[in-house]
């Protein structure tokens, strides 16, 4: 990265002293004295890149976090597929509480040493977690090690090998309330290997973007399908507290946030968000 090229970058940024010090404890390994503090509870600064924009400007995630504090209660067995460094598994922690449960499951190996740190940090003992990435079947797939971490996915060039797995294979035969999955357009691959999980679970959430899944061979509409034949009502976050409902036609440029439920009216009894 030349010297132009940083000077636009930094004349761009709304944090730029920021930007630059984060860069500095990175490199030199110093970042990991660091905690980001955030709304009940904290991260280790480490080397990766979401950890890096969380300690620069907290409010910079694409996901808010508020579906996931206010869907799940005391008691909820909860999944978290692409757990990366753990900020949602360590909600969801919070929120089941100690009667409840937690699966976690992050395929990047040194990520997933990121995610033990922070699970360790804030004392997650109901959390299980799992290094293995999660598809329509077992077996073993290559992985990215890109700089930008939260990016990492399952590709034919990468340069990691990872063991695949499937939920319906690595979780146990009980209730579902949430499952959560944000890996970059494998969401489908993930869904194909839940059918049991799928029969069980109350609701699902995915990252939906339409790039991620062309990657794949597939587009946002089959995913969307393949909930719909499982017996869910589907949904876009649309908005604050929001949700609009989507049809297997759904091609909206953009990321969006997709929620499948079983049951609309208990969706919003929980949380108090309007029924759509």
């Amino acid at each position: 990265m030349n010297l132009a090229h940083w000077i636009r970058v930094l004349g761009d940024h709304p944090r730029p002293l920021r930007l630059v010090a984060a860069r500095v404890l990175q490199r030199t390994g110093l970042s990991r004295l660091f905690t980001i503090q955030l709304n009940g509870y904290a991260l280790r600064f480490y080397p990766t890149n979401v950890s890096a924009n969380l300690w620069i400007n907290p409010d910079s995630r694409f996901h808010d976090l508020s579906l996931f504090k206010e869907y799940c209660q005391p008691g909820d067995t909860v999944v978290d597929v692409g757990a990366n460094i753990g900020e949602v598994s360590v909600v969801f922690s919070q929120r089941v509480g100690a009667a409840g449960q937690v699966f976690a499951f992050e395929p990047q190996p040194r990520v997933f040493q990121y995610l033990l740190g922070n699970l360790a940090l804030n004392g997650c003992g109901n959390v299980t977690a799992r290094n293995v990435a999660l598809g329509s079947a077992p077996g073993v797939a290559r992985m990215s090690d890109d700089k930008q971490d939260d990016m990492n996915r399952i590709t034919q060039s990468g340069v990691v090998e990872v063991t695949c797995s499937t939920l319906d294979a690595e979780l146990p035969a009980q209730s579902i309330a949430l499952l959560k999955i944000d890996v970059e357009g494998s969401e489908l691959s993930v869904l194909k290997g839940a059918s049991a999980v799928l029969n069980r679970a109350s609701c699902v959430n995915c990252e939906l973007i339409g790039e991620h899944c062309r990657r794949y061979g597939h587009v946002m509409g089959d995913v969307i399908a393949l909930l719909q034949r499982a017996g869910f009502t589907t949904f876009i976050v649309s908005g604050s507290r929001r949700l609009r409902r989507v049809d297997a036609d759904f091609a909206d440029a953009g990321a969006h946030e997709l929620v499948g439920l079983r049951d609309p009216a208990d969706f919003a009894a929980r949380t108090g968000w309007p029924p759509a």
